[in-house]
């Protein structure tokens, strides 16, 4: 999974180094993180990979001189990787972006939040109960974001916001790095 993901950033690198054009809408991510551990409910950690694909909204929400809130539609393929199996999940997201300092600046740092759905391929994993294969992926982030590259932390919860219960949902800390192509 790190070698696909590797790769396709590494393709996007080279089919793009010749066009010099920052101004398109698509980046490609991979993420990588672990859950939050809860042994008194009997939760073990496991390892979260993330491949993203998202794509910048047209215009900004609110602009200022020195700030703007705009966002990007994101969809995902992930990975769950536990001691007793793992499970595979799809998700999509609108994603709100607050960026601190001008559009001109190489670097503007930036918090993040956004409510989408996921699928998931089991309902079980290390000692959760999901109970639906149906789940709301929630997020907050912050990172910084150049002309090609954005480097991010993100805090990911899913959970089926208690459509059926059992609902132990899962927390994870991710960091990964995106790259425009």
């Amino acid at each position: 999974m790190i070698r696909l993901a590797l790769t396709l950033v590494l393709l996007g690198a080279t089919a793009s180094v010749s066009a010099q054009d920052y101004t398109s809408p698509w980046w490609v991510a991979f993420d990588y993180g672990q859950t939050t551990e809860t042994p008194e409910r009997g939760f073990t950690e496991f390892d979260v990979y993330r491949l993203t694909l998202r794509r910048d909204w047209s215009r900004n929400l609110w602009s200022g001189d020195k700030a703007r809130l705009s966002g990007y539609w994101e969809g995902s393929v992930n990975y769950w990787n536990a001691d007793d199996g793992h499970l595979y999940a799809a998700a999509f997201s609108p994603v709100f972006a607050f960026y601190l300092g001008s559009v001109d600046n190489a670097w503007q740092p930036y918090i993040e939040g956004g409510i989408g759905a996921a699928l998931i391929s089991e309902t079980a994993l290390a000692g959760r109960q999901f109970s639906t294969t149906f789940q709301f992926e929630n997020r907050l982030g912050i990172g910084i974001r150049g002309e090609r590259l954005d480097f991010h932390v993100r805090y990911l919860h899913y959970s089926n916001a208690d459509i059926e219960e059992p609902n132990n949902g899962m927390d994870s800390f991710v960091a990964g790095i995106a790259y425009r192509f």
